[in-house]
């Protein structure tokens, strides 16, 4: 039932998959070397008999969440941040979970259980194997990665508040790990907390926000706000109170906040590149029978412009000698451009041509038969069902 549950919570946006990024659950993970090596061999491992307060906040988590005893917490001398983080090491079923000693300093035995379930949600779910946006040159993969991560931290986010089973002290720990102030200069209002977030939505084009891998806290605890009142949440936990929401609607809910806190810069990229892409997916259609008609001009012009469309005919006579092999060259590498495109906006695309096919070529035909392999090799190309 546990497991289940762990795996029915996780934010559907939380997918490798709809940004077009493939994930090998059987490759090794990079030990990144030097840091990692200084951190573990001078850390010290949280058993019983050395920290008996911790490692009972530790064990009330694994108990309840009911996993494989193959997670190792240590605690790091570094009293400069409160941090953590989980670490998969290369060939071995260890798990190895690292707090700082200021984050446990900072922390009640309560909140702290809300940041070992975060910690064992990334391995959970798999987050150590997302790659790093650091390691791609492309504006297109380097949004979705970010976006990724970003969706990485709410699932973790879900599963601490599902361990420690209280709202008010989840909401104080990511107050405290977000101000770094203990209970003493703290005077809990969630109220007056979350109306900074009306203050963060006017940075919406601070490319900070963007490109933060984590969200910002004040949309994280709107997040868990929200899960709250889900009808699977109170379900789990018996609670006779009927949810507000279903998960989807959570989801959508939380997909649309975070998408306000993102500079426009990206969904102008995105949509740029998306539009050119079935611009030129659907003229190499419409150069198959050889033709450019009326109809197909203003079919054009109604999703484009007339300006792009005038454009386009100049264009096309520019090029009269080879044309078919002309458009299908600049489909194809229109198409490679966009492979890195979120999976929604590919749907888009498939959607479009989609509407054109239906309006333009009758079904049953030879005809029909030439454009849909034309249509399977675009998809094909793109990578999307």
């Amino acid at each position: 039932m546990l497991n289940n549950i762990i795996q029915d919570i996780q934010y559907s946006r939380d997918n490798a998959d709809q940004y077009g990024i493939k994930i090998d659950p059987q490759k090794e993970t990079d030990s990144n070397t030097n840091l990692d090596a200084y951190l573990l061999s001078s850390a010290l491992q949280i058993k019983n008999d050395l920290f008996p307060k911790i490692y009972q906040s530790i064990s009330n988590v694994k108990d309840k969440l009911n996993l494989k005893d193959i997670y190792n917490f240590y605690v790091s001398p570094d009293n400069s941040s409160a941090n953590a983080y989980c670490k998969v090491m290369p060939r071995s079923d260890r798990v190895d979970i690292v707090f700082t000693s200021r984050l446990i300093e900072l922390l009640s035995a309560e909140e702290l259980k809300f940041v070992v379930a975060h910690e064992i949600a990334h391995h959970q779910y798999q987050h150590y194997l997302y790659p790093s946006p650091r390691e791609t040159e492309s504006s297109l993969r380097y949004f979705n990665l970010v976006s990724l991560q970003k969706n990485a931290e709410i699932s973790a986010d879900r599963l601490g508040f599902l361990a420690l089973g209280d709202l008010e002290t989840t909401i104080k720990a990511m107050i405290k790990i977000s101000s770094g102030l203990s209970s003493e200069y703290i005077k809990y209002n969630y109220d007056n907390f979350m109306s900074q977030l009306q203050d963060l939505k006017k940075l919406e084009k601070n490319p900070f926000l963007m490109n933060s891998s984590h969200p910002s806290i004040f949309t994280r605890a709107q997040s868990i706000l929200w899960f709250s009142e889900s009808k699977e949440y109170l379900e789990f936990t018996n609670s006779k109170i009927k949810g507000q929401y279903s998960l989807k609607e959570v989801d959508t809910l939380i997909e649309a906040a975070l998408a306000e806190l993102v500079s426009k810069d990206q969904d102008q990229i995105f949509g740029d590149r998306s539009r050119t892409c079935l611009f030129w997916c659907l003229i190499y259609l419409m150069s198959i029978d050889k033709k450019f008609t009326k109809k197909e001009q203003e079919y054009l012009s109604s999703i484009f412009t007339n300006e792009k469309v005038n454009s386009l005919k100049k264009y096309l006579d520019s090029k009269k000698n080879n044309i078919s092999q002309v458009l299908e060259t600049r489909m194809r590498e229109e198409l490679q451009r966009s492979i890195d495109l979120p999976k929604s906006k590919k749907i888009e695309i498939r959607e479009k041509i989609q509407d054109y096919l239906d309006r333009f070529i009758e079904k049953d035909t030879d005809e029909h038969i030439l454009y849909i392999k034309a249509f399977g090799k675009i998809l094909g190309i793109l990578k999307v069902q």
